[in-house]
């Protein structure tokens, strides 16, 4: 299938993923835009669900200074649950883990052709992150935050011509979705 980047995982991103016809081990990378409580509050449902149906991966989590005391807590919090599961199963848990990544501005790489790069968006109350996706003459932001957001979106454009879209993620339910072929 596609390859599943998801821009947060609030409460309910396991069932919002359904709902979309998306199988819930099928996210391999997570970018978080804050580490507000409704951006965070779905990663262990997304984590322990995927990995039932089954993720054999690791679940990479991308995100502000902080990310990866929420996955150590995560870890810690369901590491007995985990280890009981494996072993009555005879599964690998290593899709029951988390791969923490904590980014900030500037931050950029490549997926499968998808320019991926970060830039912080303040810090009030907390730091926050705005995601943008370039593929061909097509750009997607993403941000928790409105502040400047449009802004950051026109000035980071490499091509004059390229298309731009800009999304909060307050727009979507639970979590933002963007797939990647």
């Amino acid at each position: 299938g596609a390859r599943i980047v998801l821009v947060d995982a609030g409460r309910g991103v396991a069932e919002a993923l359904r709902h979309c016809a998306i199988p819930v081990a099928q996210p391999d990378t997570v970018l978080l835009t804050s580490l507000h409580p409704e951006n965070t509050v779905g990663l262990d449902d997304l984590l322990l669900t995927g990995w039932n149906t089954p993720r054999v991966k690791p679940l990479r989590v991308l995100g502000p200074s902080g990310t990866r005391a929420i996955a150590d807590a995560i870890h810690a919090a369901h590491a007995q649950t985990i280890a009981a599961l494996a072993t009555a199963r005879g599964i690998d848990a290593s899709g029951a883990r988390i791969e923490v990544q904590e980014i900030g501005d500037g931050f950029s790489e490549t997926q499968d052709g998808l320019l991926i790069r970060a830039a912080a968006m303040g810090s009030a109350p907390i730091a926050s992150l705005a995601y943008r996706f370039e593929t061909g003459d097509r750009a997607w932001v993403v941000s928790g935050i409105r502040i400047e957001l449009v802004q950051w979106a026109r000035t980071r454009s490499r091509r004059s011509s390229q298309q731009i879209m800009a999304f909060s993620s307050s727009a979507f339910s639970s979590s933002g979705f963007l797939a990647v072929s």
